[in-house]
This record gives C-alpha cells, sequence and structure tokens, in this order.
C-alpha cells in the first residue's frame, strides 16, 4: 500500500491502461479538492457514565443505553474464580459446564433455546470471577428467562459432561505441555505467587482427575446461586429489560462471599528460572514482577511507559528484537490486574539460537529507558496512539460495557477514564525516566525460560529438565 502511494503517477498509469475510462482525477485541478479537516488534539474522553440502579435484593445494574437496534448485552459478574475455590481448578470446570444442564434442560435442549431466539450464552471462569454474558434482541428476553435463571441458581452438572470435561481436559494437558509458551505463563505465575496459591498453581492431569461433579455442585452453589454479583446492561435499555434482570438475579438472597483463606504469596527462591526443553526449535522467554495496583498515583504514567517499551506494534521492543534483529515474530510487555495482586511481564518467543542474545537486547532496551529521556517526537506518537485507543474503548455501549466492566473489577472511579487521558497528554520525558528508574530494573526482574537454549550445556544441574 506504502508503495503504491509513493507512486502516484505510474498509479494512474497503471489504472489508465487497465481501464477504457479516464480516471476521475486524471484531469482534476487537485488545488480545487476540499482541504483535510483540522486536527484537534483529544482533551475530554466523553466517557457516558453508566446509570446504577439496585435490584429488589441488594444486586447493582450498571446501564449503558445507547442502540439503535432492540438489542442487549447483560454481563452478571460473580465473586467465583479461583480466589474462592475449594479445590484448585473447580472454578472453571464449574464455570464451563453451567450450561450442560438445568432443571427440566439438558444441554443440548438450553443451546436450542438459546440459538431459536438469535441469542449467544457464554460463561467463562477467572482468576477473581465467573461471567455469564448473555446477547439477543430485547423482545425474546421473556423466552430466555427459564434457561438464565435455571443455569444460575439450579445448573445441574450431569456425570456424563462431568466426566467427559476431566476426560478431555487430561488429554489437552498433555498437548499443551508440549508447547514451550505453554510452559512459560503457567511458569511465571507459579514463580510469582508459588504452587499453592490460586494465581500461582497450574492444572496438571492429576489435578483434573481429582474434580468430581459434587466439587461443580458445590462451587456452584456457594457462589454463583447464592453471591451477590453486579450486573452490566448495554444496549437498548427498556422496563423489559429491568424486568428481565429483576426476576433472573432480584429475587433470591444474595449476600458478599469472602474469598477462601490461601495465604501469602510464596515466591520462587531465585529469579533467575531456565526450564529445558530437549529439542525445542524456539525458547520462550518470560520477565515478570509484582507491580503497583491500578489505583496507585504511578499506574496511570506507568501505563505509558509500559506502551513505549512494549505496549503495541511501533513499540522499542518490537522495533529492536523483531524489525532490526529478527529474533521473533512478536515481543510485547503489560501488566495483569487482579483483585489481590497485580504483575509486569513482557512476553516473548524466539529461535532457541538467538535466546541469549534476545535476553541481552531486552535488558539493553530497559536501561535505555533508565538512561535516556524519551524524545517529545515518540512521546507525541505514543499519546496519540493511547488516546485513540480509549476512545476505541468507549464507542458504543458495547464497548463502553467492557470498559465498565474493568472499571468495577478494579473498584476505580467512573472518572477514571478521564483521568488516564489527563495524564497521557501530561506526563514528561522526566517523570517516565523516574518510573523506569523505579520500575524497570533488571536486579529485581524474574526471567524465566522455557526452551533449549545455547547456554543450556553451561548451566547444566542448575536448569529444571522439562
Amino acid at each position: 500500500m506504502m508503495g503504491f502511494l509513493k507512486s502516484p503517477d505510474t498509479a494512474l498509469h497503471t489504472i489508465e491502461i487497465l481501464t477504457p475510462f479516464p480516471h476521475p482525477f486524471q484531469n482534476a485541478n487537485m488545488a480545487q479538492l476540499p482541504p483535510a479537516p483540522d486536527m484537534h488534539p483529544i482533551t475530554d474522553a466523553h466517557f457516558v457514565h453508566p446509570e446504577k440502579r439496585v435490584l429488589s435484593n441488594g444486586v447493582p445494574l450498571y446501564a449503558i443505553d445507547g442502540a439503535a437496534d432492540d438489542i442487549l448485552k447483560l454481563e452478571a459478574v460473580f465473586p467465583a474464580g479461583r480466589r474462592y475455590e475449594t479445590a484448585p481448578g473447580v472454578s472453571a470446570a464449574a464455570a464451563k459446564l453451567m450450561t450442560e444442564g438445568a432443571p427440566g434442560l439438558n444441554g443440548s435442549a438450553i443451546a436450542e433455546t438459546v440459538e431459536r431466539y438469535g441469542a449467544s450464552l457464554k460463561v467463562r471462569g477467572g482468576f477473581d470471577y465467573t461471567t455469564l454474558q448473555l446477547q439477543g434482541l430485547n423482545r425474546f428476553l421473556d423466552r430466555l428467562l427459564p434457561v438464565v435463571h435455571g443455569i444460575v441458581y439450579e445448573a445441574s452438572y450431569p456425570e456424563k459432561e462431568c466426566a467427559n470435561y476431566v476426560r478431555n481436559n487430561r488429554q489437552k494437558i498433555k498437548i499443551r505441555e508440549q508447547k514451550v509458551d505453554y510452559l512459560a505463563d503457567n511458569g511465571m505465575r507459579e514463580a510469582l505467587y508459588g504452587p499453592q496459591h490460586p494465581y500461582g498453581y497450574k492444572m496438571t492431569g492429576e489435578l483434573f482427575s481429582s474434580l468430581t461433579r459434587q466439587s461443580f455442585l458445590d462451587h456452584h452453589r456457594r457462589t454463583i446461586a447464592q453471591s451477590q454479583p453486579f450486573l452490566i446492561a448495554a444496549g437498548r435499555i427498556t422496563d423489559q429489560v429491568l424486568d428481565f434482570a429483576e426476576a433472573a438475579f432480584g429475587r433470591a438472597v444474595r449476600m458478599p462471599i469472602a474469598a477462601t483463606p490461601y495465604g501469602a504469596a510464596q515466591p520462587a527462591a531465585t529469579l533467575n528460572i531456565h526450564q529445558f526443553k530437549l529439542g525445542s526449535v524456539q525458547s520462550a522467554l518470560r520477565f515478570a514482577k509484582p507491580i503497583m495496583a491500578k489505583s496507585h498515583e504511578d499506574y496511570r504514567p506507568f501505563f505509558v511507559l509500559n506502551t513505549i517499551l512494549g505496549g503495541y506494534f511501533g513499540s522499542r521492543l518490537m522495533s529492536n528484537i523483531r524489525e532490526d534483529k529478527g529474533y521473533t515474530y512478536g515481543i510485547y510487555s503489560g501488566m495483569t490486574h487482579l483483585d489481590d495482586a497485580s504483575y509486569f511481564y513482557i512476553s516473548a518467543e524466539v529461535g532457541s539460537h538467538v535466546c541469549q542474545p534476545a535476553i541481552t537486547e531486552v535488558y539493553a532496551e530497559m536501561q535505555r529507558l533508565r538512561d535516556i529521556p524519551v524524545g517529545d517526537e515518540e512521546l507525541d506518537l505514543v499519546r496519540n496512539y493511547l488516546l485513540g485507543t480509549i476512545l476505541g474503548s468507549i464507542d458504543g455501549p458495547f464497548r463502553t460495557a467492557d470498559t465498565v466492566r474493568g472499571i468495577l473489577q478494579g473498584h476505580l472511579p467512573m472518572d477514571y477514564v478521564q483521568q488516564l487521558v489527563d495524564t497521557i497528554r501530561t506526563v514528561t520525558p522526566v517523570q517516565l525516566q523516574a518510573l523506569a528508574n523505579r520500575y524497570l530494573r533488571q536486579d529485581d526482574l524474574l526471567e524465566l525460560v522455557v526452551g533449549w537454549p545455547e547456554e543450556a550445556t553451561v548451566l547444566g544441574a542448575n536448569g529444571v529438565g522439562v
């Protein structure tokens, strides 16, 4: 595309040959074309705050009205993730199997009902929350109510489906454990939090074998059926939508639920972990450290710094290690924020023969941010990228709903989007350099390699065989 634009005369000539009609701009006076619209800086996010309502039993509902059509996306976010488990793996399984049965409905009947009315029903489990998402047309909500009410309060977890889930996931684990990226992601979290922590344990075939139908039922009854969720409704918000939310979630007694006691994180004793996987063509690199929560005063400017380092396709890590050196197809940095912890990470898969040079370049880019202030041109580019991304995240009721969910899960104020915009516009190179010296240091960064780097023969018994 860029080559085409750089040679307009050649492009027009080519079009003239291929078509019997002259190009509409061929003889036009280009000076008569209307001028391009003026560019204006983004100063206000124009984030429309949701309207908060409270159902009869105290469950909060955040309504985002704005769809032109008769459509709705409703999410119910329950405190029912890993932090609320009594056995490892039970929360994800309970979420996955919720739609497999309810009183008077098996999994096929549930799926057929949802499909018949042009809807979508998904349940996904996470570290902290389990989220039920329903999308569909408002006029069919009364037909979908028995399905939603049934799986929320009385999901049946049929024995056959539970057994299939356990068996299939035992097989999937065997396949995943052959992949260096899977091993690296799990190894990173285990090194940060410990193998017994809900954020750190990794599922194994043995753990899957220990799961039972009764464990799924117990988790569901204790959390999803009884705990207090928050609801987000986006689309055309009508009385019909509010009545549906009340009938599905507002009539049963619901109470706050405490997380399962699990103790403090127990990070690995060493910051350098190399897991050797014989014959691996690629090595997975992970660098990580605990980081501040989103509510911390350093988070918003660090969000900008992370973007410069590895948070978008034009980042320094990508420009150096992918574009210049050709060590990887992609390298990124980012932050994961959970209810009880947050961590910063850098992630890449590189050729095993360039594993050590890639590690060296990662630390070199961090060093450069510590030593040299970010230039104005680069910072302006990142500002525009981030501000555009934020505007995209609040474009329309459905995307706004995703942003609202992040705000609520992060326990942040509703004006947080504007706070982030203000920080992006005003952060200075001096502030970013100070943050780099505070947070981007090699001496407190976990370095984990899974694969077969060249230095494996030197490390010998110091590594962990995979």
